[in-house]
């Protein structure tokens, strides 16, 4: 708090770049009676009381709606889910909307019990997830630490994606094959390709090109173009609206019925749930792991899968369920 107060009142910055969670919680009752544009990394954040506050990169955790969607039909005789995520804000809501995309999908989803943050030992969660007899593992929104622990206990355990795969917002690929071999991860579905992938554009490359020669040796994630990519939105608006003032951008960005994002022209979308179209939504991609590194194998629409009126059922009682809406 003291940082967004030093940022606003003092450098007059008119637009923020944020991870979002918990400092969302914090910052945004100050950050919104200024109106300051704020750019974050997790959707659900939205909410209609924080109007200046948008999610123009990470459609966290819509896409794991369309990871869903894309495994059933790559994976036709994968039947049973067993999610295994953390219990804070990030992972539960991980947990929801996987849940409702495996049973928007046609699969059960067989283990959902969110572990604690202080958990050090994830044998027993991973033999109590196992004895449900998934052929799909999902980690949802792990973070690295615990997620190699669980992939680990996973592989030591025996499990194998035989009619299945493994799926995750994101990999820390270092980090896991440090504890399993890099073929057990081969097909692992996500949603972050990196930026050599041939299936993307020049521009994505040259990005690549750039970030490799300059940080040599440091591993690639979303993290590293998310912000990037968020600018890259700002300036946009700004170009709209002739102006950097954070309200002049902010309606500049709104009044665009298309908004370039870094997979393609995004709309906006969002009050259905949070309560305010500020969510930029793109064709998503699709990945899957190949030798630890994820490629391209797909692109998702979720406009279309909101379409479904059987699909919109799902996920509201799904989030109901989980308690992400009343």
């Amino acid at each position: 708090m003291l940082g967004a107060r030093k940022l606003v009142l003092e450098d007059k910055v008119v637009a923020m770049l944020m991870l979002g969670g918990p400092t969302s919680d914090i910052a945004q009752p100050f950050l919104t009676k200024h109106k300051i544009l704020t750019f974050v990394l997790i959707a659900s954040d939205i909410s209609k009381d924080r109007p200046y506050l948008m999610d123009v990169t990470d459609n966290f955790p819509i896409y794991h709606l369309l990871d869903a969607e894309y495994i059933a039909e790559a994976h036709p005789k994968a039947k049973r889910a067993a999610i295994i995520c953390q219990d804070d804000a990030i992972g539960l809501a991980a947990i929801a909307w996987s849940e409702a995309g495996f049973k928007a999908a046609g699969i059960d989803v067989v283990y959902s019990k969110p572990f604690s943050l202080e958990t050090t030992d994830f044998a027993p969660i991973v033999t109590a997830a196992l004895a449900t007899k998934p052929d799909i593992i999902s980690t949802g929104a792990t973070y690295p630490e615990f997620q190699a622990l669980i992939f680990e206990q996973a592989h030591t355990q025996g499990w194998k994606a035989t009619t299945g795969c493994i799926t995750s917002a994101c990999w820390d690929f270092h980090a896991i094959t440090a504890k399993v071999p890099e073929k057990w991860m081969d097909g692992a579905v996500s949603n972050f390709p990196d930026f050599d992938d041939p299936v993307l554009s020049e521009e994505h490359h040259e990005f690549w090109n750039a970030w490799r020669a300059r940080y040599p040796g440091h591993s690639w994630s979303e993290i590293v173009w998310e912000f990037q990519g968020g600018l890259d939105v700002w300036r946009y608006g700004v170009e709209k609206a002739g102006s950097v003032d954070s309200v002049k951008v902010y309606k500049a960005l709104k009044a665009s019925k298309t908004v370039p994002h870094s997979f393609g022209p995004g709309v906006w979308w969002g009050k259905d749930v949070f309560g305010i179209d500020n969510l930029l939504v793109p064709e998503w991609p699709i990945t899957e792991v190949e030798n630890a590194k994820p490629k391209v194998v797909a692109h998702k629409n979720f406009i279309r899968w909101w379409g479904k009126s059987e699909n919109r059922k799902i996920l509201f009682e799904t989030l109901k369920k989980w308690k992400m809406i009343k």
